[in-house]
């Protein structure tokens, strides 16, 4: 209706310029009839970054043809229509919609390893449902079914997978703390602290029976070991 009124530019002008646009999207619709579609299959808790999920491919495509950058011209053009500039929503929403819209094409091919998709899913554990939400809704539009991808399957399997084994997410889900590490290595770069407990997050994330206390320090302890310049003090 917005669109219909001539008033979207004045809202969101990306999706303005998106409908004004000529590009056809892989399904041989016009751009601005995808991304409606996938705004209507969405949930309402991802529909704001389903408006916004294809505006830097647009920009991008129109200047040079091709969609490189357009990760980074999506932040930009999302900032800028929902930040102070525009919208004025709380930079915690527009983060989460940068981060949802950045992450709806992780895996797209199918070919991340199960490590890189625990750490994809450690890495966005707070917007991973909405990633998932608006790649299903995207894939419906393309494919009209929802599920029938393996590369989102691959990752839906295995957060599943992760939930069910109560696999650490969160470096708050480890049974140590940095506390914890510096009574057991005196020696250890307390500035390297988080960057070890992440490292040890990750790992233990595909292992979760690994997560007590005592086999957690014994991990910490090879990888000070085994990086001895990084993880000890000088």
């Amino acid at each position: 209706m917005l669109a219909d009124l001539g008033a979207l530019k004045y809202v969101l002008p990306a999706l303005d310029d998106i409908k004004n646009g000529l590009l056809i999207e892989d399904t041989g619709k016009y751009l601005f009839e995808h991304i409606m579609n996938v705004f209507m299959f969405s949930q309402p808790q991802v529909r704001l970054s389903a408006l916004l999920h294809d505006v830097g491919k647009a920009k991008v495509y129109e200047k040079y043809k091709n969609f490189n950058g357009s990760q980074e011209m999506a932040n930009i053009i999302i900032e800028s229509n929902l930040g102070e500039e525009g919208l004025g929503y709380s930079k915690k929403i527009v983060e989460r919609v940068k981060n949802v819209v950045f992450g709806v094409d992780f895996n797209k091919y199918g070919f991340e390893s199960a490590k890189n998709i625990r750490k994809f899913i450690i890495e966005n554990n707070e917007n991973i449902e909405l990633i998932i939400a608006l790649r299903n809704a995207i894939i419906k539009d393309k494919k009209g079914a929802i599920g029938k991808h393996f590369g989102l399957n691959r990752i839906y399997y295995i957060y599943n997978n992760m939930l069910k084994t109560k696999a650490p997410m969160r470096i708050s889900d480890l049974k140590i703390n940095g506390n914890d590490i510096i009574e057991r290595f005196k020696d250890v770069n307390v500035k390297k602290l988080s960057d070890l407990l992440n490292k040890i997050l990750i790992i233990v994330a595909g292992k979760p029976y690994m997560n007590n206390k005592e086999t957690l320090l014994i991990l910490v302890g090879k990888h000070i070991n085994k990086k001895k310049s990084i993880y000890k003090e000088n």
